[in-house]
């Protein structure tokens, strides 16, 4: 790495949780440090919602705000800051089923891409030109 410059950080993603039942919602988990935060998941009868997450980036639990049941997931695979889709397993303390948590993550725009890829073709015609 060249004096001066910095690695890349990778940001915290946010996850989207969804069931087969009623349970869903959002999350943030930073895969650097399996923190979570900005965690509200709860079932659409609206009755629990889970405002803490603890875990990694394969398994989470948590309480829930009112009536204290208790959440699990367990993933197929690890979350990442690069994002993705990702299915699992739950267990509440009034029903179990699958999950599936998919990462909301911005994506560059096609016309970003290709402008990209001609200013790469345009450096190395000049450089060629130059030799």
């Amino acid at each position: 790495m060249a004096l001066g410059t910095t690695a890349a950080q990778a940001v915290p993603v946010q996850w989207t949780l969804t069931s087969e039942t009623n349970l869903g919602g959002v999350f943030t988990f930073d895969a650097d440090t399996n923190i979570y935060s900005d965690v509200n998941v709860g079932n659409v009868l609206g009755d629990d919602v889970y405002l803490a997450f603890t875990g990694d980036a394969t398994s989470f639990s948590g309480f829930s705000d009112f009536f204290s049941d208790f959440l699990s997931v367990t993933l197929d695979e690890a979350m990442t800051n690069l994002g993705g889709t990702i299915t699992g397993y739950f267990v509440e303390s009034f029903g179990e089923g699958p999950v599936t948590i998919t990462a909301n993550v911005d994506t560059p725009e096609p016309t970003t891409l290709a402008l990209l890829g001609l200013g790469l073709v345009g450096m190395g015609m000049r450089r060629r030109k130059i030799a």
